[in-house]
């Protein structure tokens, strides 16, 4: 999973942008607030993103506005 990850990027992409790759699921991705709590999570499957993030924290917002800059979403 890491590695289809790396072959388009998106492993180098999302580690510039502050997530860090879970060490038992590698296809696992965690963004954490700067308290320390868990502010959203990502699955990265080849092409294909799941995303999922607390709305209710000012934080979060700046972090998945960067995310969908960098990558192309489609249907």
């Amino acid at each position: 999973c890491q590695r289809s990850a790396r072959l388009v990027g998106h492993g180098v992409v999302m580690a510039d942008l502050g997530w860090a790759a879970c060490s038992l699921e590698p296809c696992l991705w965690r963004l954490m607030g700067t308290d320390g709590k868990i502010i959203g999570l990502c699955v990265v499957h080849i092409d294909d993103f799941l995303v999922a993030w607390n709305e209710s924290r000012p934080d979060t917002k700046v972090h998945f506005e960067a995310l969908a800059q960098k990558c192309q979403w489609g249907s």
